[in-house]
């Protein structure tokens, strides 16, 4: 027996007001959909949505703070100013101020990059964050034997920028030496400051060589020293 088959009209247009509406597969073969107004809540799954053309955003490298680096191929000559940060991917070239040459910043593996910090009015320092990156001393300074006298407050070495300063008591000295700084509060005298006991020595880390005093316990011991730069 066969089965009648009734001819349903479908519609062009399908205006809904409100309400909601519960719809099963639904296949669009052509034509356009508009959203007039309000929100359009959807849930896909199996299928990889992807930007089919325009920019792209390769890569983007932060730190903590949210301050964006500077993002270099290799080789690079790209320079920073005082207080920016410069990330290299491989390496990079810093301008020695001690040598007066370019030279490359080596790090062992490609995306560990080497952070140059450079202060105003001073070379720049080098700071080893990865891989191997260096700073290695151009020159050194010497000085002449300083008299030190027991004069509260100490007498400071000659001035000169520096790296570092290595100062020694001559083992001849009749008394101890107290080593301090120039900055008031951190001056030396008798049982205050870092004590060098005739024969000692000390590597102070500091900008300037002239920022050290020395104050001796017997008066006109005396004090060698000198500095990297």
């Amino acid at each position: 027996m066969a089965t009648a088959v009734q001819d349903m009209d479908i519609p062009d247009q399908v205006d809904i007001r409100s309400g909601d509406v519960t719809v099963g597969t639904v296949v669009i073969s052509s034509g356009e959909i508009h959203i007039l107004s309000g929100q359009v809540i959807a849930k896909t799954s199996g299928e990889t949505i992807s930007i089919a053309s325009g920019p792209k955003i390769l890569a983007a490298i932060t730190d903590d703070a949210g301050t964006t680096f500077v993002a270099v191929g290799t080789p690079n000559t790209d320079g920073a100013d005082v207080g920016e940060s410069l990330y290299t991917q491989g390496f990079t070239y810093g301008y020695d101020a001690a040598i007066s040459k370019w030279n490359r910043i080596r790090v062992n593996k490609s995306g560990q990059g080497a952070l140059v910090v450079a202060s105003s009015g001073q070379d720049y320092v080098l700071v080893k964050t990865s891989g191997e990156a260096p700073y290695t001393p151009a020159q050194g300074k010497s000085n002449l034997l300083l008299a030190v006298g027991s004069i509260s407050g100490g007498i400071a070495l000659a001035s000169g920028a520096c790296l570092t300063v290595t100062v020694i008591a001559p083992s001849k000295n009749s008394g101890d030496i107290y080593m301090g700084y120039s900055t008031s509060g951190q001056l030396p005298y008798s049982g205050y400051g870092a004590m060098l006991e005739p024969g000692a020595s000390v590597s102070i880390p500091i900008a300037n060589q002239g920022l050290v005093k020395g104050f001796a316990q017997v008066s006109g011991d005396k004090l060698s020293y000198t500095s990297v730069v």
